[in-house]
């Protein structure tokens, strides 16, 4: 019989027993078993019926899943992308802000828009800042947050006009001190504090009032300082009602160079030659104003003059001068040899002139006239006021005028410069001149004004300084000097070009001069006022400009980076 051969029958009755074996065993498993095989075998078919479908049914499900997978991954890049570019933007302003506070605190940022540029610094101002060497410090006796606020409170009672536009720009024009030199420190004192007490007992003879200025340098003993008030920063009108100007600037820089120069300068105001000596009061005034000490000394006194003083002043004399006085004036320019003194002389119009004192200006290159100068042109005078003459500065010493170019000269003596001065080794240089239409015209004549037209007409002077050099033993240079101005009244009383309504350069050339005569280098210490003409903060101009670019062009510039955003995005889709 052949192995492979299997008998029917007997295959018949295993399959039997093997079915009725399977049949007892599932009956004997518990239901959830039978659930779970029941699951697996279907799965088993699913996956066996997959495998049995052909290889191209597979692959379009395969290229489903994968373009899927690949869009999330975009996306998802995309979106990282995005992140990062917006935390980058936002950590750039945030930097850009630290650096724009802690560049601020150095350099000015701020754009003034006003027309008359009443929030931006003097040129010049800026100029004399750099160069300061030694430490000063700026103390505004007020409160920081409020100082415009309360010293409306503190004056507005005074000032019947609306001045709070004034202090606003002084406080703007406070805070650019330190942006232009380290060295220059501003900090506020408010006046509910003990620091303010220490401080007012430590300037109690000064007179410190809320919005005080205390300008200093140096410590202890060595300490200079200057008390800046009210009326030093601000310019009032006649009857103290309104402000007019601003004069901070030049109040503070002036106090600046004197603190930092170390020393006062001291002048000897000689007086006692005049019946009245009405001017000599306010040129010492506009002295002490300026940080110079002056003595006033009487020429009864006059034989000898201590060389403790940079300078000695002749305001206005209408009696001559005797021997004794002169001897003792030409020893005190002459200082043992030593030299370096100065003199500072302010003519008066006199019906007897001072001989003796004229021969002592001639030996100094001075020739003084006995008339009074009277203008033919009408375009170079005041409106209907011949003998209120324009003396143009020259054009050596035009900076000598802080920024103006004209002095007004009014009942002026005669000087020219003397033919003899150059033999004698004077060297003469004049500062200011009249037109060559002037005439010299006889006091007597002055009231009546007639027949001018038979005097000659020349240039004179309308200022002039002269020198005597020498060198000493180091031979270093050493000199004496002499200033000689054509009047007193206009060059020294005070406001006269707020009373006549013309801007002149008497007082600052005045100030330059008397700088020169006690060892200083001539600048001016002055700066144009600044006035506000009106309380709009732009002009018309101005207002159009932030107009169209706050209302035209930065919206445009926004839509347009909105469009190049969205259409960037969508082709990258």
């Amino acid at each position: 019989m052949d192995e492979n051969k299997i008998n029917p029958e007997i295959e018949e009755t295993s399959e039997e027993r093997i079915e009725e074996q399977t049949a007892e065993t599932v009956t004997e498993q518990p239901e959830e078993t039978v659930e779970a095989e029941t699951v697996e075998v279907e799965t088993v078919e699913t996956e066996a019926a997959q495998q049995e479908q052909p290889k191209e049914q597979n692959e379009p499900a395969e290229e489903e899943v994968k373009p899927k997978k690949l869009r999330n991954q975009a996306f998802l890049r995309r979106g990282s992308f995005s992140l990062a570019i917006t935390a980058v933007v936002i950590a750039g302003i945030v930097v850009l802000n630290i650096l724009a506070v802690a560049l601020s605190k150095r350099v000015s940022l701020e754009y003034d828009m006003t027309p008359e540029k009443r929030h931006t610094m003097s040129a010049e101002n800026i100029e004399f800042l750099k160069k300061v060497k030694k430490d000063v410090t700026i103390t505004v006796c007020a409160d920081e947050e409020n100082y415009a606020s309360n010293m409306y409170q503190m004056y507005g009672e005074y000032i019947t006009s609306n001045p709070t536009e004034y202090f606003y720009q002084t406080e703007t024009l406070l805070k650019k001190y330190p942006l232009y030199n380290k060295k220059i420190t501003l900090k506020y004192v408010d006046v509910q504090t003990s620091e303010f007490m220490q401080l007012f007992q430590k300037y109690s003879s000064d007179g410190l009032n809320y919005g005080s200025i205390i300008v200093t340098a140096g410590k202890g003993e060595s300490e200079m300082h200057k008390i800046l008030s009210f009326e030093d920063i601000y310019q009032l009108s006649q009857d103290y009602t309104e402000i007019t100007g601003n004069n901070v600037e030049s109040a503070v820089t002036g106090a600046i160079s004197y603190v930092a120069a170390g020393q006062s300068r001291k002048i000897a105001l000689l007086t006692g030659h005049s019946p009245n000596d009405e001017l000599a009061p306010s040129y010492k005034q506009l002295l002490e104003k300026h940080d110079y000490t002056v003595s006033e000394v009487k020429d009864q006194n006059l034989y000898t003059i201590s060389n403790e003083y940079d300078a000695i002043a002749i305001v206005g004399p209408t009696i001559d001068f005797n021997e004794k006085e002169l001897t003792a004036i030409s020893d005190f320019l002459r200082n043992d040899g030593k030299r370096n003194k100065s003199l500072l002389y302010f003519p008066a119009m006199s019906e007897k002139p001072l001989t003796d004192f004229n021969n002592f200006l001639a030996e100094w290159g001075v020739t003084v006239g006995k008339g009074v100068l009277y203008e033919t042109d009408e375009n170079k005078h005041y409106p209907q006021t011949p003998i209120l003459i324009q003396a143009p500065l020259t054009e050596e010493h035009i900076e000598m005028g802080g920024g103006i170019t004209e002095c007004l000269i009014g009942l002026g003596v005669a000087l020219t410069e003397g033919s003899d001065a150059a033999e004698q080794g004077v060297k003469t240089d004049v500062l200011a001149k009249t037109s060559d239409t002037v005439v010299e015209l006889p006091f007597d004549v002055v009231e009546n004004w007639d027949g001018s037209g038979n005097y000659k007409k020349k240039s004179y002077c309308g200022a002039i300084r002269c020198e005597l050099a020498d060198t000493n033993e180091d031979n270093e240079e050493i000199k004496s000097q002499v200033f000689v101005f054509s009047g007193s009244t206009v060059f020294l009383t005070p406001d006269f070009d707020q009373y006549l309504g013309v801007n002149v350069a008497n007082e600052n050339l005045v100030l330059s001069c008397t700088q020169l005569a006690t060892g200083g280098d001539g600048s001016s210490i002055y700066f144009e006022p600044k006035n506000i003409a009106n309380n709009s903060f732009t002009s018309e101009k101005d207002v159009k400009i932030v107009q169209r670019l706050f209302m035209g062009l930065i919206p445009l510039l926004v839509i347009a980076a909105g469009i190049v955003v969205y259409v960037r995005r969508r082709n990258a889709r």
